[in-house]
């Protein structure tokens, strides 16, 4: 997400906050709707016409008007009117954000340790290539769903769970199939990263990870920082396995401290963010 899209997004949860309970119901309801349609279209031209329209939703409520006095009695409709007359993401836009989930899927797969050996790492470049692949046709299609549920069009979604367990479904299948490019393909086609190497990339890729997503300022991404940094510790341990075997109790000690570490570090930034 651009910083100006969520800047957008921040003074609009501000601005909310001031709107009359019914309004800022049918607001909502409005976002939500919009934001089901949004993956074609301009993040940033998206937020700010809908701040636009809040700002114009609190001038007509001082005035003694209501949200569908303004907009309308159908969110949705309002929705689509607007979603209409935005212009598609740049073409930088959509690449940057492709990019954004190559470089999170070689992320973790970097973190999966590949094939550890006294030599290095192994990784398989046919899961550098799949891996992608799988997670971006996740993506696309959960927002169907998402917006197939938001406009039903079959009895199924339109029920209070039927959404849920769909995106459900397909997370379970798109894990399996992930576990699978991991651990199920052989290794051929395959490179190594030796030693020290492997440890400078695990742990450089990981630092530029938790400084990309530290940047955001979003408290919401805490919970992927504090997943990536203890994948990142086991990885390292797996690493250092290979080379020289350690006993039970080491693994599980090394693992212990590293997700102290890591609770410790996240709870000294959410104070520092807090204050």
């Amino acid at each position: 997400m651009t910083d100006l899209a969520q800047t957008y997004r921040d003074e609009m949860t501000q601005l909310e906050a001031q709107l009359t309970p019914s309004d800022r119901a049918y607001f909502s309801d409005l976002r939500v709707y919009a934001s089901a349609r949004a993956l074609w279209v301009s993040e940033i031209a998206l937020n700010q016409a809908l701040l636009s329209m809040m700002r114009d939703l609190l001038e007509a409520e001082a005035a003694g008007e209501t949200a569908v006095q303004l907009f309308g009695d159908d969110p949705k409709a309002m929705a689509d009117a607007v979603i209409g007359q935005l212009p598609r993401p740049r073409l930088r836009d959509t690449a940057a954000l492709g990019l954004i989930v190559i470089s999170l899927s070689w992320f973790f797969l970097l973190l999966s340790g590949g094939t550890a050996t006294a030599a290095g790492m192994r990784l398989s470049m046919m899961a550098v290539v799949l891996t992608p692949l799988i997670e971006g046709g996740l993506i696309v299609a959960a927002f169907a769903v998402i917006r197939a549920a938001t406009y039903p069009h079959s009895r199924w979604l339109a029920t209070r769970y039927g959404a849920g367990l769909t995106i459900g479904t397909l997370v379970v299948v798109g894990l399996a199939a992930l576990v699978a490019v991991y651990i199920g393909l052989p290794q051929v086609w395959s490179v190594l990263i030796p030693v020290p190497w492997n440890f400078v990339v695990i742990g450089g890729a990981t630092l530029a990870f938790l400084i990309v997503e530290w940047r955001q300022h979003d408290r919401g991404n805490w919970p992927i920082m504090a997943i990536g940094g203890f994948l990142a510790g086991l990885a390292l341990i797996e690493q250092a396995a290979a080379i020289r075997p350690l006993a039970i109790g080491a693994w599980c000690t090394w693992v212990v401290l590293g997700s102290l570490g890591v609770a410790v570090v996240l709870f000294v930034a959410w104070r520092h963010h807090q204050a």
